[in-house]
């Protein structure tokens, strides 16, 4: 008769059709799954097939959606307040999203707050209703996936691949498992390509569950998923710069986060605190959203919410109103920016599947994208009618770009995403081009830049990726020193002149 295609995130949420179909298919495409449409996850993919008789036959499966190939996708953020402290500024950021305009947060659909909400999933279905009932997690196997937005909105994932506990390395376990698995490990987490960031979770001895992919703890035999409270419910997320956030494994909230030099931000349902003493607090309604932030001077920034729960204004600290509307076809898709002075600042338009078409300003002129999806290829139309081409590869990186007058520049990667070769052809240049060369330390940090005739500048760095030595072309270099709290010190050049900061 006919069948459908659905996906829903593994962690849970309504199912949404992607396809239907009404003709017989053998060994054929039933569908396409577009993961651009997609916030980086793990989803349950379910094929339902009726016959003519209405009975239903399903099948599932899980798939993981990575990479920042999002064509279409809509996103911008709006800072409400800065509190200048030592260290980490309290800072509260608005971020909206379309790849989230489903999910529901502190400032209501699609919106959610730089820091605290780093939205972190797993690839786990949720536990089943028993050993909820007795408080126990999904169990992690080999390759479970781990999802974590960081600020600014990059999606960083990580893979599960315990380690050897070395204590047990060469001591075997009462009972192997059936597949002969004697050994004790140590929870680990390996970053994607172009991860810079390390995440590990308390220390715990577990093992695999007899004849299965799942870890139990070596006492007790509980299931092993960090955010039970018997393996200390927190991730640990570091980056290469020394920034250490701590964040709530059951909630995916932000607990703190810690600067190199202690400077800290605690986070909680109830506001921002520093170490340093000051705070910002957080009135919230009966749905648990954002309906006030009073800052240090007790001024109130107000948020208002309509039945639909979005966001539809903000009342800033001087009693100005900005307001936001909505698409009406699409439920919960930004469509309007209206300052106080009521003029839109900025009006949405998006096609039938949800992506962004135009963009028109407070003029009325209109930016305007096209898409071509097998090519993996947008146009941007600017209000002058000039034509920017954009080709990205996989992974969502421009490796083609081709501007108005139709000058190339063409990059390639490597695996961490990190720019190898950067070539410009144009009439000046010839068909060649003139290319520029690059290469990386593992933490992503530039160490060579080859100009197109071929002179090449170094930098070297030092403990949480500070840039330590500059030496140009000709060999003049210039050194740089740090403060014990990571602040730039001192530049010096290679006549040994020296500026201190």
């Amino acid at each position: 008769k006919y069948y459908t295609l659905e996906v829903a995130p593994v962690a849970g949420g309504e199912f949404r059709e992607i396809f239907r179909g009404t003709t017989t298919v053998n060994n054929d495409v039933l569908g396409k799954f577009d993961p651009s449409l997609l916030q980086n996850d793990s989803y349950i993919l379910r094929l339902t097939a009726y016959d003519r008789g209405n009975n239903a036959s399903t099948v599932e499966e899980i798939v993981d959606v990575a990479g920042e190939l999002k064509l279409g996708n809509f996103r911008l953020s709006f800072t409400d307040l800065t509190v200048p402290v030592t260290g980490i500024p309290i800072t509260l950021t608005r971020t909206y999203d379309t790849l989230t305009s489903g999910i529901t947060d502190d400032f209501g659909y699609g919106w959610r707050m730089e820091f605290r909400d780093t939205d972190l999933r797993t690839s786990l279905r949720p536990p089943s209703e028993e050993d909820q009932l007795i408080g126990y997690q999904s169990a992690f196997k080999d390759g479970t996936r781990v999802y974590i937005t960081l600020p600014g909105g990059k999606r960083e994932a990580f893979t599960f691949k315990p380690t050897i506990d070395p204590v047990f390395k060469y001591l075997a376990t009462a009972s192997a498992d059936i597949n002969g698995d004697p050994y004790v490990y140590k929870p680990a987490f390996v970053g994607d390509k172009g991860v810079t960031s390390t995440l590990t979770v308390k220390d715990a001895r577990i093992l695999h569950k007899a004849g299965t992919s799942e870890y139990v703890g070596l006492n007790g035999g509980v299931p092993y998923n960090p955010a039970d409270v018997n393996f200390g419910s927190i991730y640990v997320l570091t980056t290469k710069e020394g920034i250490v956030y701590e964040i709530d494994a059951q909630t995916g909230d932000l607990l703190t986060v810690t600067d190199t030099n202690g400077n800290k931000l605690t986070y909680s349902d109830a506001g921002i605190t520093s170490s340093t003493g000051k705070q910002i607090t957080f009135e919230r309604d009966a749905q648990g959203r954002i309906a006030s932030v009073k800052d240090p001077m007790d001024e109130l920034i107000r948020y208002e919410y309509d039945a639909q729960g979005d966001l539809v204004s903000v009342t800033d600290r001087e009693n100005n109103t900005t307001r936001l509307e909505y698409n009406q076809q699409r439920q919960h898709y930004l469509d309007k920016i209206i300052d106080p002075l009521g003029r839109t600042g900025v009006r949405n338009e998006y096609g039938e599947d949800g992506r962004l078409k135009k963009i028109v300003d407070v003029n009325g002129l209109p930016v305007e994208m096209t898409y071509d999806l097998d090519a993996s290829e947008q146009k941007v139309t600017d209000q002058l009618g000039n034509v920017t081409t954009y080709i990205y590869d996989t992974r969502g990186n421009v490796v083609t770009e081709i501007d108005a007058l139709g000058n190339i520049t063409k990059r390639k990667y490597n695996d961490d995403n990190d720019v190898l070769e950067r070539t410009v052809i144009s009439d000046r240049s010839g068909s060649d081009g003139f290319t520029k060369k690059y290469t990386y330390d593992n933490l992503g940090n530039m160490l060579t830049e080859s100009d197109p005739l071929g002179n090449v500048t170094y930098y070297t760095y030092g403990q949480y990726s500070r840039l330590l030595t500059e030496v140009d072309p000709l060999g003049n270099a210039t050194a740089y020193t740090y403060s014990s709290k990571g602040r730039l010190r001192s530049m010096t050049d290679s006549l040994y002149l020296q500026l201190h900061l």
